[in-house]
C-alpha cells in the first residue's frame, strides 16, 4: 500500500527537514567525533565512509536491477513455456492436415508477432506447400541454403538454435531423428531477436513431430484401405465408396455402374502351380485393371480372386465398354514360366436405376450377370438390368461375410 502520494510531496519534504532539525545536534556531535578521530590517528575517516556508502548503495542498486531483470526473464520463459505447451497440446489433438493447419494458424502468431510465416513439407523428393502460401520454387532457388536443409539427414541440422537466413526469411529445419521432413520460415522483417529464434526453433520441433505423426497416420490409412497384393482398395472401403457414389448419383441424377469379375479357373492355378503363382496372377490382374479405369473409378478386391469396380457417372453402354477393356487388358498379361500361359476373367456389369441407393442390391445384380457370363462359357462380359431374370438362389460368395 502506498503511504505517500504525489499530493503529499510537501508533507514529505517537511518531514525530512523536521527530522534533520531534530537530529541536527547528534549529527554535529557525530561529525565532531569523526574529526577528532581523524586528527588523532591521521586518517580520512569521513571520505572513506562516504566512498564505502556510495559503493554499497550502487551495489545494492545494481543487484536489485539484476534481480528485476532475472525476474523479467523468468516471466518471459514461463510465458514461452505456456505458449509451447498450448501449441504442443493443440498439435497432439490434431489428427489430419486441416487440424494441424488450424492449430498453427491460431498459435504461431504468438511466436511470430505480425511477421509472415510459412511451412513447406519435404515429400516424394520435393518441397510441397503446407501452410502460409509460400512458394516452394523460391525456396529451392535459394542455393546453397535450401540444399543444406535437405541434406540435414547426413550433415546434421544447420543453425538449429538460430535458424538459417534464406532471402528475407529465417528458416528452421523440421527434423525428426536424422530425417528432414519440412521447413518453417518466418519473415525477418523486423529482425528476429535471439530469444525469438530460440523459441521458434522449439516450435519447429513440435511442428516436425506433428508432420511425422501425419505421415504415420496417412500410411496407416493407406494400409487400411489398400490391398498390398493387388493395389486395389479393400472390400469395406470399396462398398463404402459404392454407397457414397449412389447417394451422390441420387442427388445429381447421374447413373452409377459397377463391374464384378473373377479369374476363370483360378482354383486350378492354385492347385497345380501353387499359391505363390496364384499371388502373381492376382498382382498382375490388379495392375491391369488400374491401367484401364479412371482416377475417379474405384477398383476393389472383394476377396479371393473376385473384384469390384465402381464407375461413377457411367451409363450402361459405358460400363459395357469398360468391362470389355478390362477383360481384354487382363487377357494380354505376360507371366513368367511358372504361371499359366493365359489369364481370363468373366465380367458382370449393371447400372443403378434412378433413386437407387442400395449398394448391395446393385452388387447382387452384377453377381447374377457374372454367373451368366460363366454359364455361357467364361472369358466374356454380360450385363443385366434391374429385373430379376437370373436364379435368386445363386450366390458366388461375393456378398458372403
Amino acid at each position: 500500500m502506498q503511504l505517500i502520494s504525489r499530493r503529499d510531496a510537501g508533507l514529505a519534504t517537511s518531514l525530512v527537514i523536521g527530522t534533520f532539525v531534530l537530529f541536527n545536534r547528534p549529527l554535529q556531535d557525530l561529525f565532531e567525533l569523526a574529526s577528532s578521530v581523524e586528527r588523532t590517528y591521521n586518517v580520512a575517516l569521513v571520505p572513506a565512509l562516504t566512498v564505502l556508502s556510495v559503493t554499497l548503495a550502487f551495489h545494492q542498486y545494481t543487484r536489485r536491477r539484476e534481480i528485476a531483470e532475472e525476474a523479467r526473464r523468468s516471466l518471459v520463459r514461463t510465458e514461452e513455456a505456456e505458449r509451447l505447451l498450448r501449441l504442443g497440446r493443440a498439435l497432439a489433438e490434431a489428427l489430419d492436415r486441416e487440424g494441424i493447419r488450424q492449430a498453427l494458424h491460431q498459435l504461431l502468431p504468438t511466436f511470430c508477432g505480425d511477421r509472415k510465416y510459412w511451412v513447406l513439407r519435404w515429400q516424394d523428393q520435393q518441397w510441397l506447400e503446407f501452410l502460409g502460401g509460400a512458394s516452394a520454387d523460391s525456396f529451392e532457388t535459394a542455393e546453397p541454403a535450401s540444399e543444406r536443409l535437405t541434406r540435414a539427414d547426413s550433415i546434421g541440422l544447420p543453425a538449429a538454435r538460430t535458424g538459417l537466413l534464406i532471402g528475407n526469411d529465417v528458416c528452421f529445419a523440421l527434423a525428426v531423428g536424422d530425417r528432414t521432413i519440412g521447413v518453417l520460415g518466418v519473415s525477418n522483417q523486423p529482425a528476429l531477436s535471439v530469444s525469438e529464434k530460440s523459441a521458434l526453433a522449439a516450435v519447429g520441433a513440435f511442428v516436425a513431430l506433428a508432420l511425422r505423426n501425419l505421415d504415420v497416420l496417412d500410411d496407416s490409412r493407406r494400409r487400411a484401405i489398400k490391398d498390398p497384393l493387388t493395389g486395389c482398395v479393400t472390400r469395406a472401403y470399396g462398398l463404402e465408396r459404392l454407397h457414397g457414389e449412389l447417394r451422390r448419383g441420387n442427388r445429381t441424377g447421374r447413373p452409377v455402374s459397377i463391374l464384378l469379375f473373377d479369374i476363370d479357373d483360378f482354383k486350378a492355378v492354385n492347385d497345380t502351380a501353387g499359391h505363390l503363382c496364384g499371388d502373381m496372377v492376382l498382382e498382375g490382374v490388379g495392375r491391369a485393371v488400374q491401367r484401364v479405369v479412371r482416377a475417379s473409378d474405384v477398383c476393389c478386391r472383394i476377396g479371393g480372386d473376385e473384384f469390384l469396380v465402381v464407375l461413377p457417372d457411367t451409363p450402361p453402354e459405358g460400363a459395357m465398354r469398360v468391362a470389355e477393356k478390362v477383360r481384354e487388358q487382363i487377357a494380354t498379361l505376360q507371366l513368367d514360366d511358372s504361371g499359366p500361359k493365359a489369364v481370363s476373367v468373366s465380367v458382370g456389369y449393371t447400372t443403378s436405376t434412378h433413386g437407387e441407393t442400395d449398394g448391395l442390391a446393385l452388387v447382387r445384380r452384377a453377381d447374377r450377370a457374372l454367373y451368366r457370363a460363366k454359364r455361357e462359357g467364361r472369358n466374356r462380359t454380360c450385363g443385366i438390368g434391374d429385373e430379376a431374370d437370373e436364379p435368386a438362389e445363386h450366390d458366388s460368395g461375393v456378398l458372403a461375410s
